[in-house]
């Protein structure tokens, strides 16, 4: 959707109606109904045929409506939004979310059109309430499917809620010294959750911190942890970053569209250390 000069817009004082309305929103009119029918708008009525009449408010109304449905709100949340009752900073840490899902589903894109060339990028540090698996450490892909199939079936038991705009991802505590690689004991499976009990039996509900990260995603038929792990610390020295602290993992499998064969696309993190 173009950007909507809401000045512009204003300064004239004429009322639009439903297709006029319609296409300049580039929106079918039943949509616009439904937006009078959840109380959104509520547009004027002409006094000879009782036609709808929208205002340049009704318009600037309906275009953010838009926008936020867009970014995944649900109806609901919109109402809650535009009667000032939505917690703002929730709404930012969902859309922040969305755009770190987005990221990462437009370089699965790009490693599906150039296999086996990884993309390198920066992450921000990010702080997530996690139901936390403890396993002993090993360098097994399936495995780790295995561990991450057992943390989600503990985590329902224990009654979570899963927070669906994030992924699990594995955390290999204190594994990165100054760009050298120490295989920990354990490593853990992380799951993010929206809510949890206090106290479980099955696993540790946990605030996991997952630092600024220097990550390399890379996509193919037989990858494993760790030449991808020597290619993030090869090109951190490169690049002259320092990893220590934790080293994430995060593993997505699904049909390559080229060949119809199972890939993994494996994304890999290690922790800038903090003083850089």
């Amino acid at each position: 959707m173009e950007y909507l000069d809401e000045k512009k817009l204003k300064k004239g004082e004429k009322s639009f109606r439903v297709h006029e309305t319609a296409n300049f929103l580039g929106i079918t009119p039943r949509i616009l109904k439904r937006y009078e029918e959840k109380h959104t708008i509520s547009p004027a009525r002409t006094e000879e045929n009782d036609y709808r009449e929208y205002t340049a408010e009704d318009i600037i109304k309906i275009h953010v409506a838009e926008q936020l449905k867009l970014m995944g709100f649900t109806a609901q949340q919109t109402a809650r939004y535009f009667s000032g009752e939505l917690d703002v900073e929730s709404a930012y840490n969902r859309l922040v979310a969305l755009r770190e899902k987005m990221d990462n589903l437009i370089d699965v894109l790009k490693l599906d059109m150039h296999p086996n060339q990884p993309i390198f990028t920066i992450c921000e540090q990010i702080s997530l309430m996690c139901f936390v698996r403890t396993y002993p450490m090993h360098d097994d892909i399936i495995q780790k499917y295995y561990d991450a199939r057992e943390t989600y079936s503990d985590a329902v038991q224990e009654g979570c809620k899963c927070d669906i705009a994030r992924v699990f991802f594995m955390l290999h505590p204190g594994a990165l010294e100054n760009n050298q690689y120490r295989a920990p004991d354990k490593y853990k499976v992380c799951l993010p959750v929206s809510a949890a009990p206090e106290h479980t039996v099955r696993g540790r509900i946990e605030n996991v911190v997952r630092g600024r990260s220097f990550v390399i995603k890379m996509t193919g038929i037989e990858n494993s942890i760790t030449p991808m792990r020597q290619l993030l610390l090869a090109e951190a020295q490169r690049r002259g970053i320092v990893l220590s602290g934790n080293l994430w993992s995060i593993s997505e499998t699904g049909p390559h569209k080229k060949t119809a064969q199972h890939i993994f696309t494996l994304i890999l993190g290690g922790e800038i250390k903090a003083d850089q």
